[in-house]
């Protein structure tokens, strides 16, 4: 290779690698995850017909109830039990449809924008934080917060330019005064966020923003690191115990109390095994999720599973499956009667996280296609680690191979530097050789 080729080949990598490519790594500009968010907004939301629509199907609760009484083999102590167990779960479950949780979503970006407006001029630099790989919760509510503060941000770009987005704080050297939000859709243990957050940093304002949090999450993150903030538009949701045992006295409070301690206590027994009450979980879910089975009672609620006993010589038991939540007759006709079959062994088998596909409410921010209509999202090489990237290094990913997606007006966007950069990589090959 000639010098002339030399220096024309050092001139295009320092404009491609300095110009083109965001300089760090591991986060990405607020426009960039704007720019995003817009293109992806429509399926960003649940479509109107089902918002509202996942409530308690009180026809399968009740058949739920008469195969308790007549399939489950458990003595008529235990069918009482577990009846009363369940009539006062379904009565304090907490069913959050989607508008009520965009009403949260906006009063905590809200929030946001107040925090950012008063002090963003003592701090260096800004992070926006969702903590996990692309296709998960806690990035989808931020993609959501992203576009509820977008006009503050277009009439802030002193704001706005300090902004980046990060998928983890490993390489952030906290060496100057730094601002930082971390965002989830709920946090039920804590146990995920605290793993996630640095101890405590005199250089460090951190805010933990999810848009739900159980006291035990609260109380999880704080022994990690009792200077972190939270917000007050976030919702505090009780836990299992506290939500079963609120409100009653007496006698009714005494009797509770020991089917509590019976049927969530820890221990191998068949209530343990089929129903997994832990302490730890919420009764809460959501029109766009059902959380895990360490969260929630997500196999309760997708199957109507039911505690059995098989060591009765004169009564053999039978695991019938009802999904007990409303506009779900769509995912529950889908299942095979072989599926069925292995689903009949979950009366008495612990499952902590059940398929996506299987659950309902379905998920579909998770489901394979749903950025598919993102430029290039489909043709990226997406290899064996692609599901743990996370949504910073996608869009990098895309930006990096074939141009950063910018808006031009109303809803068309176009591939910004794209033409340079197939010309460039054009140039680059031809002077390789």
């Amino acid at each position: 290779m000639n010098k002339y080729n030399l220096i024309i080949k050092s001139i295009f990598n320092i404009i491609y690698n300095n110009i083109l490519i965001t300089k760090m790594e591991n986060e990405i500009g607020y426009n960039e995850i704007l720019n995003f968010a817009k293109y992806v907004e429509p399926r960003l939301y649940i479509s109107r017909d089902k918002i509202g629509t996942h409530t308690i199907n009180r026809e399968n609760v009740d058949k739920l109830i008469k195969n308790i009484n007549e399939k489950s083999c458990m003595n008529p102590e235990e069918i009482g039990m577990t009846i009363e167990f369940l009539n006062r779960l379904l009565e304090i479950f907490i069913y959050i449809d989607f508008n009520t949780y965009m009403d949260t979503v906006r009063r905590v970006s809200g929030e946001i924008i107040y925090i950012l407006q008063s002090s963003h001029t003592e701090y260096e630099n800004i992070y926006f934080e969702a903590n996990d790989s692309y296709d998960k919760s806690n990035t989808w509510v931020l993609l959501l917060c992203i576009l509820q503060m977008q006009e503050f941000f277009r009439s802030r770009p002193d704001i706005s330019e300090k902004i980046k987005i990060v998928n983890t704080r490993e390489y952030v050297k906290l060496d100057k005064k730094t601002l930082w939000f971390y965002f989830d859709d709920m946090s039920y243990s804590g146990r995920q966020i605290a793993l996630s957050i640095p101890e405590p940093n005199n250089n460090l304002d951190l805010y933990i923003v999810p848009m739900y949090l159980t006291n035990i999450a609260r109380e999880t993150i704080l022994q990690q690191n009792n200077k972190v903030k939270f917000l007050e538009n976030t919702i505090i949701v009780p836990n299992i115990r506290d939500a079963f045992l609120n409100g009653l006295e007496g006698e009714r409070l005494e009797t509770l109390s020991e089917i509590f301690k019976r049927i969530c206590g820890y221990g191998n027994n068949i209530f343990y095994n089929s129903f997994q009450c832990y302490e730890g979980q919420s009764p809460v879910y959501f029109d766009h999720k059902i959380a895990d089975g360490l969260s929630t009672f997500q196999k309760l609620l997708t199957f109507g599973i039911y505690p059995i006993v098989k060591d009765r010589a004169d009564c053999v038991p039978e695991c019938n499956i009802n999904n007990l939540i409303n506009g779900c007759g769509e995912i529950e006709s889908s299942w095979s009667s072989e599926n069925i079959d292995i689903f009949k062994t979950y009366c008495e088998k612990k499952i902590i996280d059940l398929d996506e596909s299987l659950v309902c409410p379905q998920v579909w921010y998770k489901q394979a296609d749903f950025y598919n209509d993102y430029p290039h999202f489909s043709e990226i090489d997406k290899g064996s680690s692609y599901n743990k990237k996370g949504l910073v290094q996608i869009i990098k990913e895309i930006n990096n191979t074939y141009g950063q997606v910018e808006q031009i007006g109303g809803s068309i966007y176009k591939l910004k530097y794209q033409k340079y950069k197939e010309k460039y990589l054009a140039l680059k090959k031809k002077l390789n050789k």
